[in-house]
């Protein structure tokens, strides 16, 4: 609109969290050399791997987690946007073959935690796991504001998973690889595969796909080789 086109005249430098962004702001007219690329940093003394078995039992016990259970992660608002939903349907159907999955979702669930949150949406989602009956292996923790609590969640989870339809750059992507976590991410382009390679610290899979996401997923928690080696290569690419 009118308010960008006077930002690209009047600022000698724009900076853009992913190249996917850069691109459009050069297609809407701004200049090369204005445009610079700037991802934003993780802290590293905050977000790092769990170092042992007992070391991750000890931070699921500190978060009351069931300390046998595999954690799939999520961390994000839970919006249409995130991918929420599609993360729910998969993981109904694989709760069906592994009795000790866990799904842990981190992020603001209702308006007092952030406005972007729809209530119907939510609802329609925690309507899908009573119906499913897995109230208590599906877990919301609201909103999580301390970094350190927010980096022990990534040190108890086993798989991140990051579903979203749309992003800017995916922050929450630069702390799981720093806590060396496997990686299932949405394919956007000049987003996500910025710090995503396929197959090589992670996999991308095209979004809105839920039979491959579980498809994936599945693949995840049946090889704790690839697993490793995904969330080792993650962290060195960080």
């Amino acid at each position: 609109g009118k308010f960008k086109l006077w930002c690209f005249k009047s600022f000698s430098r724009i900076l853009c969290l992913s190249e996917a962004l850069r691109e459009e702001c050069l297609q809407q007219g701004l200049q090369e050399g204005k445009a610079l690329l700037l991802v934003n940093a993780v802290d590293s003394n905050v977000f790092y791997p769990i170092l042992n078995w007992e070391e991750k039992i000890h931070t699921k016990r500190k978060l009351s987690l069931p300390e046998s259970s595999e954690i799939i992660l999520s961390v994000g608002s839970v919006i249409h946007r995130k991918g929420t939903d599609l993360l729910i349907e998969a993981f109904i159907s694989l709760a069906k073959k592994y009795s000790d999955l866990f799904l842990v979702i981190v992020g603001p669930i209702n308006r007092n935690e952030s406005s972007s949150i729809e209530d119907a949406f939510v609802r329609g989602i925690q309507k899908k796991i009573r119906d499913a009956n897995l109230t208590e292996r599906v877990i919301f923790t609201g909103r999580v504001d301390n970094d350190i609590t927010l980096a022990d969640y990534y040190r108890a989870a086993d798989i991140f998973a990051f579903p979203t339809r749309q992003e800017g750059l995916g922050y929450v992507l630069q702390e799981a690889m720093l806590t060396a976590l496997p990686i299932i991410a949405s394919y956007l382009r000049g987003i996500t595969d910025m710090l995503i390679k396929d197959k090589v610290n992670g996999l991308l899979i095209p979004a809105e796909n839920t039979s491959l996401l579980q498809k994936e997923l599945q693949n995840l928690i049946d090889n704790p080789r690839i697993r490793q080696k995904y969330g080792v290569a993650a962290r060195e690419y960080s």
